[in-house]
């Protein structure tokens, strides 16, 4: 039997599976994480660190930054 090929992956897709299975942030998450950590607030967002509570969390929530109804730990984004 031969061997099945696999298809070629797309620089986004080696990006994303090395991000969720290594917790590798990619090139704009690891910006938005730098940023979003000065914004004074807990609790935070697990990924990209953005404040659920406090000012920062009320101002990104106008934004569509809020926690998720699925898994609170993350934000909708």
């Amino acid at each position: 039997m031969a061997a099945e090929e696999k298809p070629p992956v797309s620089k986004e897709e080696e990006e994303l599976r090395r991000a969720l299975a290594c917790g590798e942030a990619m090139g704009a998450t690891r910006l938005m994480r730098r940023v979003m950590r000065h914004l004074p607030s807990d609790p935070r967002c697990k990924m990209c660190f953005n404040p659920f509570a406090g000012v920062g969390g009320r101002i990104l929530g106008l934004v569509g930054f809020a926690p998720s109804r699925k898994n609170p730990l993350f934000c909708n984004t």
